[in-house]
């Protein structure tokens, strides 16, 4: 990989946007684009490991580039720092839309829509699954309804097995006047 270097500037932009997000952050150049110091390092991460994304980079305006690469270096950095799964799909379509713009400026960002693809299928196969537990959480409480349900027969029935007991007691088994008594015999 080759060295991406960097240059420094005093330059400031009072008066625009970037006053009220960093207060004198200084500007440094890469590759070409001035950038604030705070979004090198993603810059250079970018630059590094998807080095085509510049190589048909059309517009010459310093200003237009350097907004161009903060928009991109801010969805990159908004995709980064929210769980995917909290990403609404107008998010991703916003995140879709900012990319087309990107490209038609001409960086090279297949690797950024890969990414955002990734991200939606993830997300469907989440909202199915959370669909599917729904649906099985469903169930289980239906299951539970009927089973305290067939809980309550069977202790009923325990309840009226104990009462239809026939009763045992000696003096029931003498029969025919015979007179029970422990100590004799008993005899027909």
């Amino acid at each position: 990989m080759s060295k991406i270097s960097e240059s420094k500037s005093t330059l400031s932009h009072h008066g625009t946007a970037y006053d009220e997000d960093l207060d004198n952050d200084e500007i440094v150049n890469i590759k070409g684009f001035w950038i604030f110091r705070s979004k090198l390092g993603l810059a250079k991460r970018v630059f590094e490991k998807h080095p085509e994304t510049t190589t048909k980079f059309c517009l010459k305006s310093e200003f237009a580039k350097e907004t161009y690469l903060t928009a991109l270096l801010d969805l990159i950095d908004m995709i980064n720092m929210l769980p995917q799964q909290s990403l609404f799909e107008a998010e991703l379509k916003d995140a879709e839309n900012t990319i087309l713009d990107l490209e038609a400026a001409g960086f090279k960002l297949d690797w950024l829509k890969r990414k955002l693809e990734e991200i939606r299928v993830t997300k469907k196969k989440a909202k199915n699954r959370t669909a599917r537990m729904r649906e099985l959480d469903r169930k289980i409480q239906k299951h539970l309804e009927e089973l305290s349900v067939l809980q309550e027969e069977m202790k009923k029935e325990q309840f009226e097995a104990m009462c239809d007991k026939p009763e045992y007691y000696l003096d029931s088994l003498c029969l025919n006047e015979v007179t029970c008594d422990s100590s004799e015999p008993i005899t027909k």
